[in-house]
């Protein structure tokens, strides 16, 4: 399923008083993955004009700023989907009838907590060898 963005959002007054009133309709559907084309077929613009508002840097960022909203909401989705999973799998793995169905569970478990350790140990190290590299750009 496509997230959807609200199509009336402003996504900031990068123009001042000369920014299109095309560039927050054209942003949104352009950060949803339409073609500037096909965007501007949406909103009533002229391909000339979508291409115009669409090739200055603050179109871009907008597109980019909004993708990137949708990216965060979506690992904070994803993020109280796997609480549940992980729910589901110990439930699963305490009260299934099925000794198949718990070992399952159980091994899940077990296999998907070695990859999250370990991500989480790189992510740790990496962090660390980040703050060596930024303490090392200040006192130099």
């Amino acid at each position: 399923m496509k997230q959807k963005l609200d199509p009336d959002i402003k996504v900031g007054n990068f123009l001042s008083d000369e920014k299109s009133k095309y560039f927050d309709p054209l942003a949104v559907l352009v950060a949803q993955g339409e073609s500037v084309r096909a965007a501007a077929a949406a909103v009533g613009a002229s391909e000339s004009a979508a291409y115009r508002v669409a090739k200055k840097p603050e179109f871009k960022a907008a597109v980019n700023g909004l993708r990137s909203e949708v990216v965060t909401e979506s690992i904070g989705k994803l993020g109280n989907a796997c609480v549940s999973a992980v729910e589901t799998i110990i439930e699963l793995m305490n009260t299934a009838e099925d000794e198949r169905i718990r070992l399952r569970a159980a091994t899940s478990i077990l296999e998907r907590f070695e990859k999250l350790s370990d991500h989480h140990e790189l992510r740790e190290r990496i962090e660390a060898l980040e703050a060596i590299r930024d303490d090392t750009e200040n006192t130099a």
